[in-house]
């Protein structure tokens, strides 16, 4: 995309020492009825295990033995844990597991779907932004929907069995904004990158919207969303939804913030997020010095070798998305990222095993992210 300061690019050939060396790396095997998703965003909880978020996932029984005998449910959860051997272990939990019933973990309606974003906790509760899909059938191709809105989701008693679980829901935003691709905490507020639609990936910007992390301690229902505006005030979301004409354009490209945290040591702001060229098939990075930006332009900081026509078993319909960094996983100047690849051919989707599963690699962090601040 467009450059910002001096990265290591890691190639693929390079990562595999590199990993190697990393204590508890995370990964994605087949399983128990499970063979693969897209998304994987990360919810560190309080025990220690971290909660893995999955969009759209191939799920059977344990008597099923690759994706052509199993359905696909919109969302999974994973559970992972690092043992004291370094080792890492995920269980993967869904609606009607075992069975040949199987249902999203936040399940669909008459009208929509949901596909989840990020999350966080509060209290003892995980709370998962989702994103709103409806079906388009009347679009031609493979990206036959539209994102209509955004829910929060409360997760009660996470850490027990998935019968005990109790999850509600809230409404957050209807319309073209969708609060929650990523999210962070400070000073009392929850605040939620929103990406928008406005029908070009190129030039559909970013906003901030936050509310009162203490509203989560009333009545959910409650919760009402202010955006950042132009002259950097915080504003109402009014009913009829956020002026786009009076937001202020964190960035400029609507998948930049995918995954956004404080470096503690160098007193930044990061954002790790893919390209927004479509295919691009390439991860990129920003820095600020408050969550409000001003954020810098992007430089590239990975490309998915999948996608590398000069690469071994590329395929020429498999593309690479949903890049985002795991900052509870960093470790000696490195930050983890996983992402995923897709085809545009639905029956090399079945039949490839070795796409449409989160990929996790390290990636070198600037030198700067890895000096004190001032």
């Amino acid at each position: 995309m467009r450059p910002l300061i001096t990265v290591l690019l890691l190639a693929g050939t390079t990562l595999s020492t590199q990993v190697a060396a990393q204590q508890c790396m995370p990964e994605f095997p087949f399983g128990h009825g499970w063979f693969g998703a897209d998304g994987g965003y990360s919810i560190p909880l309080a025990t220690g295990r971290t909660l893995w978020l999955f969009g759209d996932s191939f799920v059977g029984t344990s008597k099923t033995k690759n994706r052509s005998g199993t359905r696909m449910i919109n969302s999974s959860i994973g559970i992972s844990s690092c043992g004291s051997d370094g080792k890492f272990s995920i269980r993967y939990v869904w609606a009607g597991q075992g069975t040949r019933r199987p249902e999203a973990i936040f399940p669909a309606t008459h009208d929509y779907k949901y596909w989840a974003m990020h999350g966080f906790t509060h209290g003892k509760d995980v709370y998962v932004a989702l994103e709103m899909i409806r079906d388009r059938p009347d679009i031609p191709g493979a990206l036959n929907w539209e994102a209509i809105g955004t829910r929060l989701a409360r997760i009660r008693s996470v850490e027990r069995p998935l019968a005990e679980w109790k999850i509600d829901y809230v409404d957050l935003y209807r319309g073209k904004v969708f609060p929650g691709i990523s999210i962070s905490k400070e000073n009392g507020y929850v605040y939620l990158f929103s990406p928008t639609d406005t029908g070009d990936s190129l030039h559909s910007p970013t906003f901030l919207t936050r509310f009162p992390e203490a509203a989560l301690d009333a009545e959910p229902s409650q919760i009402t969303l202010d955006y950042l505006a132009r002259d950097d005030s915080w504003k109402a979301v009014r009913p009829s939804g956020i002026d786009f004409a009076d937001a202020k354009r964190v960035m400029d490209d609507p998948f930049g913030a995918g995954s956004v945290w404080y470096e503690a040591q160098s007193k930044q702001w990061v954002a790790v997020g893919p390209d927004p060229a479509f295919r691009s098939n390439q991860a990129v990075i920003r820095t600020a010095q408050a969550v409000s930006g001003p954020w810098s332009p992007p430089t590239v900081i990975y490309r998915m070798p999948e996608a590398d026509p000069q690469s071994r078993g590329w395929d020429k319909d498999t593309w690479c998305y949903a890049a985002m960094a795991h900052p509870e996983y960093r470790h000696e100047g490195k930050i983890l990222m996983t992402y995923a690849c897709n085809s545009f051919d639905s029956s090399k989707l079945v039949r490839n095993l070795a796409i449409y599963v989160p990929r996790a690699v390290y990636v070198q962090l600037p030198l700067s992210l890895n000096m004190p601040g001032q």
